[in-house]
Protein backbone atom coordinates (compact mmCIF):
# COMPACT_ATOMS: atom_id res chain seq x y z
CA UNK A 1 0.00 0.00 0.00
CA UNK A 2 1.47 3.43 -0.45
CA UNK A 3 1.36 6.26 1.69
CA UNK A 4 -2.59 7.85 2.01
CA UNK A 5 -0.78 10.75 3.02
CA UNK A 6 0.73 11.44 -1.06
CA UNK A 7 -2.72 11.74 -1.79
CA UNK A 8 -3.85 13.72 0.93
CA UNK A 9 -1.47 16.24 0.08
CA UNK A 10 -2.01 15.71 -3.80
CA UNK A 11 -5.72 16.60 -2.54
CA UNK A 12 -4.89 19.63 -0.35
CA UNK A 13 -2.88 21.45 -3.08
CA UNK A 14 -5.69 20.99 -5.77
CA UNK A 15 -8.04 22.17 -3.14
CA UNK A 16 -5.88 25.19 -2.77
CA UNK A 17 -5.93 25.65 -6.29
CA UNK A 18 -9.35 25.75 -6.62
CA UNK A 19 -9.47 28.07 -4.10
CA UNK A 20 -7.15 30.62 -5.61
CA UNK A 21 -8.44 30.78 -9.04
CA UNK A 22 -12.13 30.87 -7.52
CA UNK A 23 -11.39 33.36 -5.02
CA UNK A 24 -13.63 36.64 -5.67
CA UNK A 25 -14.98 34.79 -9.03
CA UNK A 26 -18.73 35.45 -9.83
CA UNK A 27 -21.00 32.46 -11.37
CA UNK A 28 -21.50 34.71 -14.45
CA UNK A 29 -17.70 35.33 -14.57
CA UNK A 30 -17.07 31.71 -14.18
CA UNK A 31 -19.43 30.58 -17.07
CA UNK A 32 -17.77 32.59 -19.86
CA UNK A 33 -14.42 31.84 -18.81
CA UNK A 34 -13.63 28.27 -20.48
CA UNK A 35 -9.89 28.19 -19.70
CA UNK A 36 -10.99 28.40 -15.56
CA UNK A 37 -13.68 25.98 -16.58
CA UNK A 38 -11.63 23.35 -17.70
CA UNK A 39 -8.75 24.03 -15.43
CA UNK A 40 -11.58 23.95 -12.25
CA UNK A 41 -12.63 20.16 -13.73
CA UNK A 42 -9.34 18.91 -14.29
CA UNK A 43 -8.81 20.02 -10.84
CA UNK A 44 -11.47 18.13 -9.40
CA UNK A 45 -10.68 14.98 -11.78
CA UNK A 46 -7.03 14.92 -9.85
CA UNK A 47 -8.91 15.26 -6.10
CA UNK A 48 -11.23 12.09 -7.10
CA UNK A 49 -8.45 10.19 -8.74
CA UNK A 50 -6.47 10.30 -5.35
CA UNK A 51 -9.21 9.51 -3.11
CA UNK A 52 -9.87 6.43 -5.38
CA UNK A 53 -6.22 5.69 -4.39
CA UNK A 54 -6.93 6.02 -0.65
CA UNK A 55 -7.09 2.52 1.05
CA UNK A 56 -10.39 1.31 2.23
CA UNK A 57 -9.14 0.87 5.59
CA UNK A 58 -8.32 4.48 5.67
CA UNK A 59 -11.60 5.42 4.37
CA UNK A 60 -13.57 3.37 6.97
CA UNK A 61 -11.70 4.98 9.39
CA UNK A 62 -12.29 8.57 8.38
CA UNK A 63 -16.15 8.48 7.46
CA UNK A 64 -16.09 12.29 7.96
CA UNK A 65 -14.90 12.49 4.51
CA UNK A 66 -17.18 12.11 1.26
CA UNK A 67 -14.97 9.40 -0.62
CA UNK A 68 -17.76 8.82 -3.08
CA UNK A 69 -19.48 11.87 -3.51
CA UNK A 70 -15.45 13.17 -5.27
CA UNK A 71 -14.68 9.64 -6.41
CA UNK A 72 -18.16 9.76 -8.60
CA UNK A 73 -17.29 12.88 -9.54
CA UNK A 74 -14.29 12.13 -11.19
CA UNK A 75 -15.86 9.53 -12.82
CA UNK A 76 -18.89 12.14 -13.90
CA UNK A 77 -16.37 14.68 -15.50
CA UNK A 78 -14.01 12.33 -17.15
CA UNK A 79 -16.72 10.48 -19.41
CA UNK A 80 -19.82 12.67 -18.88
CA UNK A 81 -18.07 16.20 -19.57
CA UNK A 82 -19.76 17.26 -22.23
CA UNK A 83 -22.97 16.95 -19.82
CA UNK A 84 -21.28 18.73 -17.27
CA UNK A 85 -23.31 22.18 -15.82
CA UNK A 86 -21.38 25.17 -14.67
CA UNK A 87 -23.63 26.38 -12.19
CA UNK A 88 -23.57 22.69 -10.62
CA UNK A 89 -19.74 22.85 -10.72
CA UNK A 90 -19.39 26.41 -9.40
CA UNK A 91 -21.78 25.92 -6.21
CA UNK A 92 -19.74 22.37 -5.88
CA UNK A 93 -16.73 24.08 -5.61
CA UNK A 94 -18.26 27.16 -3.29
CA UNK A 95 -20.35 24.60 -1.27
CA UNK A 96 -18.55 21.27 -0.88
CA UNK A 97 -14.21 22.00 -1.09
CA UNK A 98 -14.71 24.16 2.02
CA UNK A 99 -16.02 21.32 3.59
CA UNK A 100 -13.41 18.33 2.02
CA UNK A 101 -10.76 20.73 3.18
CA UNK A 102 -11.52 20.38 6.58
CA UNK A 103 -12.65 16.73 6.66
CA UNK A 104 -8.94 16.11 4.56
CA UNK A 105 -7.31 17.93 7.58
CA UNK A 106 -8.96 15.61 10.00
CA UNK A 107 -7.74 12.15 8.60
CA UNK A 108 -5.82 10.30 10.38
Amino acid sequence: MLNYKIYLEQIKKMIGRLEDSTKNISLKKFSKDDVLFDATVLRLQVIGESIKSVSLEVKKKNKQVKWKLFSKLRNFLSHKYIQVDKEIIYNLVKKEIPQLKEQINTVK
